[in-house]
């Protein structure tokens, strides 16, 4: 058993690429809501991007008292919209980030790369 330990596992695991297992740790439902936006990542690099579209709503009303909510999961959503070949509609969902916030590096660097693409 690695009760308690589960989240310091998935960490490792992205880190040693090891994805399907970091997923397989998200093993409880509360262990998904205590550590949310590490699902969505890790869902991400999974590819289960239509799963991270779907989930994005619920996430955005329960954090929608954090500051960073929106543009965390416009970032997120427009990974997942790339990752599924929507290339015009994540670069521009990608393109209100950075609107919203110019400083926001992230979003910046991937949209000019994207550009290029």
């Amino acid at each position: 058993s690695f009760s308690g330990f589960e989240i310091d596992l998935v960490i490792m695991c992205i880190a040693m690429e090891l994805n399907q297992l970091a997923l397989e740790l998200f093993h409880n439902s509360s262990l998904v809501n205590n550590h949310a936006w590490l699902y969505l990542e890790v869902l991400l690099l999974n590819g289960r991007n239509l799963e991270v579209l779907n989930l994005l709503p619920t996430i955005e009303k329960n954090y929608a008292h954090q500051p960073d909510t929106f543009l965390a999961s416009t970032f997120l959503r427009s990974l997942a919209l790339w990752n599924l070949g929507e290339k015009n509609t994540a670069i521009e969902v990608l393109q209100s980030v950075v609107e919203i916030k110019p400083n926001y590096r992230s979003s910046d660097i991937l949209l000019a790369e994207w550009s290029r693409s």
